[in-house]
């Protein structure tokens, strides 16, 4: 929604050149109008100080005024038209004016507002849906773990697995299975947004060597034949989208911020890999995206561990889950495969097995005429696999059931090694999933959208690599964040601004902290859902620029961080503001970020004779609480994030305390995590601020005042004259008026008037 601003009289006078015509501004509210003014100086001014008109209309001629309680009420439709003017004739309207007539109209939004905060919508159910996110805090799936929101333009962010399964392919004697490199290869035919370069797969195992043992008459042994290896494929959810991705402008860099067990997949001083057989792929949480070509499918894993044995009613039998289910891999642990003759000779063995598949409620089972034999040698466990599809679909839409079963009979000698055991299965439905926040159809019933687009990484990768003693390998990428909605003049990734802001929106990853607080306060699902009209966005203008400040190269506060935990809405939003030096309130119509940041003027004068019964009441902090060191932590890029220490002291501070005689050698310390900063220097320089405030910012004022504190807020600059500090008169009161002539109520000191009397 967009108005088009008029200036009139000494509003367009004072207007910087290039800004005298009407402004287009997107704005929904006067109050927004009057906080983009803001931004010019000489406006800013005017505004505070003198008394205007705000008028509807096409002209200036055909034009309404409207009252402050209008002005504060009124929201803007598609093409209106406001006037700012001096004031001549109608209702004439002030900056305390504008503060007091919110303050009226306040009671019905502030409850609104405490519901918001304090009754957050609850979770929508039992929905069992794979990437289903729930309202309230932050996201969550089905298992209940958090979806991860990322902000920032670096950020470390692990990952949840959404869809996964370990594949075991065969080698050897055995028909194998399609592995790595076809998948990976069905996967580049798919047109992924990304797929790495992938090497040759290295063999998951080492041959073993002829070898002639023993004396004149002993046993040959011969190698293994048969050879099991296991692939993860794999999809993490790594937040809610839309993301900017692993970061890196080509693959080879992206390569070198894929992480598995906090190792680089590509080396970063060599670039070579570090890891063989793996394939990879990233959506970035956009509607419309496709499915993730590495998983084309949803697989869940079923453990089992039972042992098979020959004979009847001896089968094992296994009820799928859900009768969306096409198709079941079966796994067989086979512990040896080995025949050894009388003079010690090893030769290759065979085990044959059957399947057996129906639906529930029928009677007969249906022979699968595929049914397996293995043949080879293996002195090491094997797990085999073999697919069985589901039976024909009946309209009640009852779930089916397999029963696996030894065909050859149980050795009696342990020259002959075949044990057989059902390992467990992997469900399949064949279904691509693209997690893009629609609804899907699958088997004729269709599922609800889910809203919220995910952004994920496929995965697959030749576990023989790794020694996991059970535990998949741990997967991390270094990508940049959310994005979110930032100025239309904003570069996020140079900080600059170009010109005025007109309230015009773009998304982009940032690590301005301000934009992602503005999103996690708006955001219906991801954040706590407020109204957009709670919050100025041209208030939070100059606070963004601020954080963006160059410091010695640097930004003065940034934002690197993936939240993970699913924490309350306001207090998350008071821990983000402090990491910045701001915090929020309640200001009756909005919600106002206020930053401790310089500022060079003076918001309101107040003096003895202005408040009730003349007197300021001041007190200090204790000493105990005036902090002299403080501890910051932060997150070390540079050793996979870990969280680290800078210290910062007071020496001078510290000295007065030990010879006050204070324990701890004078030292009254701080520990304090800085919300999402990933730079030594910012840390440090935190660290200091912190410790001078508490060393100077330590006293606090009190007193009562007549109306005009309606326009005192929390964050304005406030000039307190206490003739009973200063031992000044500044300040007075008229005692008579006699014509041309006054009579002050104080006498002049040396004769020299003050703050121009006569």
């Amino acid at each position: 929604m967009f108005v088009k601003l008029h200036l009139h009289g000494v509003f367009k006078e004072k207007m910087p050149k290039g800004h005298k015509r009407p402004h287009t501004i997107y704005a929904q509210s006067v109050r927004e109008v009057v906080a983009y003014l803001s931004q010019f100086d000489e406006i800013r001014e005017l505004l505070k100080f003198s008394q205007y008109e705000l008028r509807v209309g096409k002209s200036i001629k055909s034009s309404r005024s409207l009252t402050a309680e209008e002005a504060v009420k009124m929201e803007f439709g598609p093409g209106s038209s406001l006037h700012l003017a001096p004031h001549v004739s109608g209702h004439a309207i002030t900056g305390a004016m504008l503060i007091t007539a919110a303050i009226s109209v306040a009671v019905n939004i502030g409850l609104m507002l405490l519901n918001a905060l304090f009754f957050p919508p609850p979770s929508t159910g039992k929905d069992d849906r794979k990437s289903v996110l729930y309202q309230g805090g932050m996201v969550t799936q089905k298992e209940n773990v958090p979806l991860g929101y990322i902000a920032g333009l670096d950020v470390l962010c692990g990952s949840n697995l959404i869809e996964g399964i370990v594949h075991y392919t065969s080698t050897g004697g055995l028909s194998t299975k399609m592995g790595l490199s076809a998948f990976i290869q069905s996967a580049k035919s798919q047109n992924t947004t990304l797929t790495n370069s992938l090497p040759t797969i290295t063999p998951g195992y080492q041959d073993v060597k002829d070898d002639l043992n023993g004396a004149k008459g002993g046993g040959k042994t011969i190698k293994n034949t048969v050879f099991t290896d296991a692939v993860l494929r794999g999809l993490l959810a790594l937040g809610d989208g839309p993301i900017g991705g692993i970061v890196g402008d080509t693959i080879q860099e992206k390569e070198r911020n894929i992480y598995i067990n906090e190792i680089p997949l590509r080396d970063h001083g060599s670039n070579q890999y570090n890891f063989q057989g793996v394939g990879w792929s990233e959506r970035f949480g956009e509607e419309g995206q496709t499915p993730d070509p590495i998983t084309p499918f949803i697989g869940t894993n079923q453990d089992g561990n039972v042992q098979l044995e020959y004979g009847v009613n001896k089968a094992v039998e296994h009820l799928v889950t859900d009768d969306r289910v096409n198709r079941v891999v079966v796994r067989v642990m086979v512990n040896q495969l080995l025949y050894t003759t009388k003079k010690g000779n090893q030769q290759t063995t065979s085990v044959t097995l059957g399947l057996d598949v129906k639906r529930v409620s029928d009677g007969d089972w249906t022979v699968v005429t595929n049914s397996f034999s293995y043949t080879g040698k293996s002195t090491d466990p094997i797990v085999l696999e073999h697919e069985v599809f589901a039976p024909p679909r009946k309209e009640n839409g009852e779930t089916w059931m397999f029963r696996v079963y030894r065909l050859t009979p149980d050795s009696t000698d342990d020259k002959l090694q075949n044990d057989t055991s059902y390992n467990g299965c992997v469900e399949f439905q064949d279904v691509e999933l693209s997690y893009d926040g629609t609804g899907y159809t699958h088997n004729g019933v269709t599922y609800p959208a889910s809203n919220v687009p995910v952004a994920t990484l496929g995965f697959g990768v030749d576990l023989s690599q790794f020694d996991q003693g059970g535990n998949m390998p741990e997967v991390a990428v270094r990508c940049a964040g959310h994005k979110v909605r930032v100025p239309s003049n904003y570069n996020p990734i140079t900080r600059t601004y170009a010109g005025t802001w007109d309230g015009s929106w773009k998304t982009a990853a940032t690590q301005n902290p301000v934009w992602h607080w503005l999103h996690i306060a708006t955001a219906p699902v991801q954040g706590l859902g407020l109204p957009e009209d709670f919050f100025n966005k041209f208030f939070l203008y100059p606070i963004a620029q601020y954080c963006d400040g160059d410091v010695n190269g640097r930004p003065r506060y940034t934002l690197n961080k993936q939240f993970s935990d699913d924490q309350d809405g306001w207090p998350l939003l008071v821990e983000l503001a402090a990491s910045f030096r701001a915090f929020p309130y309640f200001n009756g119509t909005e919600i106002i970020l206020v930053q401790d940041a310089p500022t060079d003027h003076i918001d309101h004068y107040v003096n003895n004779a202005m408040i009730d019964g003349g007197w300021f009441d001041f007190q200090g902090t204790d000493i105990g609480e005036q902090f002299n060191e403080i501890l910051v932590e932060w997150d070390d890029p540079d050793d996979y994030f870990r969280k680290k220490t800078v210290r910062y002291r007071d020496t001078d501070a510290i000295a007065r305390n030990k010879a006050a005689g204070l324990s701890n050698g004078g030292i009254i310390r701080q520990t304090y995590y800085k919300t999402g900063c990933t730079n030594q220097q910012e840390a440090y320089d935190f660290a200091r601020l912190l410790v001078y405030v508490s060393q100077n910012e330590n006293e606090v004022v009190a007193f009562k005042t007549l109306v005009e504190a309606a326009a005192y807020a929390p964050g304005q600059l406030i000039a307190v004259d206490d003739v009973h500090t200063s031992g000044k008169t500044s300040a007075g009161r008229l005692a008579a008026v006699n014509g041309s002539t006054v009579t002050l109520g104080h006498k002049l000191i040396n004769g020299i008037p003050f703050l121009g009397w006569s």
